[in-house]
């Protein structure tokens, strides 16, 4: 399981997951302005083909009365004329519908009863005519015509629009909430940077104005940085750097490292000179500090702890 082992951790966890927070709710939006596309465009469609269904609905009247009164001739000369056009018209109508909407049922039943019709003789065909006479009886009936139908899913679709957009403007009030929060932690990440730049800042200077020997050195026991004093003790005894550190040095970071925080003292011989090593793990940037002192002294330095949690005591 991750464990989170500081707030500046925290606040980049936070912002990470806001900013997918954002970019799921962006992939959303897109489906969702996709949908509304969709339905706005059918429900303009729809209520521009109001006369167009009225037309049709009032020519499906008409052959129906001829097939119930059996007026073979002219319903014969509707199917002739009228096929072409009612094809183009359906076609308009069902345009973006789902394959189960029964308006798109009853475009493919009457389509293919006209085609049969036409095909063979209207005069023998009377099974077809049955079935044609059925479909058009149902769909011309007052809750159930053409215009009905088309006025219904006008009404549908602007009733799903409405959810869409509220839905909409939901999520872009969600969308701002976690952008203003990603900002906040954004904010307080670039404080604590700061924050840590001036300790930092203060601790270098801190550093070079020590009257001791003062090393600074990564997890591995490599020294990234000595001091002023460092450097004159190294030309007085005409020493390298890696001689200010005590032998065996791998397994003394080892007991360091497990120990971060607390200051640990290891006696340590350069020439005639006999030190001891005060070694501390920092927490918060994972190097090693190291003061190096010639006499014991007591009088430890206050001014490290302050500066970065460094207390060297003895």
């Amino acid at each position: 399981m991750f464990k989170v082992q500081s707030v500046t951790s925290v606040l980049k966890l936070l912002a990470l997951l806001i900013v997918l927070f954002i970019l799921i709710h962006q992939c959303w939006l897109i489906i969702n302005n996709s949908k509304i596309h969709v339905i706005g465009t059918s429900t303009a469609r729809l209520g521009s083909v109001q006369a167009v269904t009225f037309q049709l609905n009032s020519d499906l009247v008409q052959l129906r009365e001829s097939l119930e009164n059996k007026r073979l001739d002219i319903a014969y000369q509707l199917i002739d004329s009228k096929t072409q056009q009612h094809k183009a018209w359906l076609k308009t109508l069902i345009r973006g519908l789902n394959s189960q909407d029964s308006l798109v049922e009853f475009s493919e039943q009457y389509l293919m009863y006209i085609k049969e019709l036409k095909d063979g003789k209207i005069e023998t065909s009377f099974g077809t005519r049955r079935l044609l006479l059925d479909l058009l009886t149902t769909h011309t009936q007052r809750d159930h015509n053409l215009v009905t139908l088309t006025q219904k899913h006008t009404a549908n679709n602007l009733l799903e629009l409405k959810q869409h957009l509220k839905w909409e403007k939901v999520n872009l009030i969600i969308q701002l909430l976690a952008l203003c929060c990603f900002c906040i932690i954004i904010t307080a990440l670039l404080v604590k940077q700061r924050k840590k730049m001036q300790r930092a800042e203060r601790l270098s200077l801190f550093f070079l104005n020590h009257p001791n020997i003062l090393l600074r050195l990564s997890p591995t026991g490599n020294i990234r940085y000595y001091n002023h004093q460092a450097s004159k003790f190294m030309k007085l005894n005409g020493i390298s750097k890696f001689k200010l550190l005590p032998e065996a040095i791998n397994s003394k970071m080892a007991k360091v490292l497990k120990q971060p925080g607390k200051t640990i003292r290891f006696p340590h011989q350069i020439g005639e000179t006999k030190l001891y090593c005060d070694f501390r793990l920092s927490p918060e940037s994972g190097q090693v500090f190291v003061m190096l002192n010639i006499q014991r002294n007591e009088v430890i330095n206050a001014h490290i702890e302050a500066e970065e949690g460094l207390t060297l005591t003895g």
